[in-house]
């Protein structure tokens, strides 16, 4: 069924907005009670992650019922019972996919491992990352761009259009938030570069294909995740690595932190060209 163009820019507007306004809201809140309630930065980031998730997950919610009238399931959120092994091959994937682009920077000599770790301490410092990553990126963003955003410019759209409108929503939340911050006098938190616009395109594009491939979010949510993990802790040239490497060549920084998502772009349009065919 074809969407009015009011209809489809109203729905459009109410699932980023949501998204965009709690994103930007929750680091004003975090730091006013930081400063009636010192914290250290864990803690400030899991109450992010839950003001983020708990305001975003009704209200989207309310707006499947109420405004597109389909149910979650649709958006492809289903109970975690059924989606747990989606999850899983989203973050196996991620996984085999890094372990395959560090082999290649070693062969190509772009790079050096330099240590190999897994200290308790580093352990912990990850365990407490991931409920705040999920929570405050890796579950609202794929529940609001991947979701909520992409059905309704799919029913609008050819699905290459719908894929580029919803990337492109995707790049537009963080640069809102780094023009909106500042007005109330705090610090963005990001660098808005090039080399980060071209990481948010590749990312959200490998991420649309995950839900149109596997019609359920949960594996999106998984590779998010591990994405996540992988810029903080898994491979980097810093100390509180997994695997700490020597960049010899800048390609090497480009084929470990973007090559998974590459690799994994083109396996899945290979199998949706496939299932297509087949169909």
């Amino acid at each position: 069924m074809m969407t009015s163009k009011f209809t489809l820019f109203s729905n459009l507007f109410l699932g980023w907005i949501t998204f965009t306004f709690v994103l930007g809201l929750s680091p004003i809140l975090v730091d006013q009670l930081s400063i009636l309630y010192p914290m250290n930065e864990p803690i400030q980031q899991m109450i992010q992650g839950v003001v983020v998730t708990s305001i975003t997950l009704p209200i989207i919610l309310i707006l499947c019922k109420k405004v597109i009238h389909i149910s979650p399931s649709q958006l492809g959120l289903v109970s975690f019972r059924y989606g747990w092994l989606f999850f899983l091959f989203g973050i196996g994937s991620f996984i085999c996919f890094l372990l395959f682009s560090l082999w290649l920077s070693q062969q190509f000599g772009w790079s050096n491992i330099i240590s190999i770790q897994a200290s308790f301490p580093l352990l912990w410092m990850m365990l407490i990352n991931i409920p705040a990553a999920f929570l405050y990126e890796a579950f609202p963003e794929e529940l609001v761009f991947r979701g909520y955003l992409f059905y309704n410019l799919n029913q609008a759209f050819r699905r290459w259009l719908a894929v580029l409108i919803q990337v492109g929503l995707f790049v537009l939340a963080p640069l809102s938030i780094t023009i909106i911050l500042p007005v109330f006098g705090l610090k963005a938190g990001l660098d808005f570069t090039v080399d980060y616009v071209i990481t948010l395109l590749i990312f959200g594009i490998v991420l649309q294909l995950c839900r149109i491939v596997s019609r359920n979010l949960w594996m999106n949510i998984g590779f998010h995740l591990t994405f996540l993990m992988n810029s903080r802790f898994f491979v980097s040239d810093k100390s509180h690595s997994f695997i700490q490497v020597q960049f010899i060549h800048e390609l090497s920084i480009v084929l470990i932190y973007l090559g998974p998502c590459i690799f994994m772009i083109t396996v899945l349009f290979v199998i949706h060209k496939m299932k297509k065919g087949n169909g």
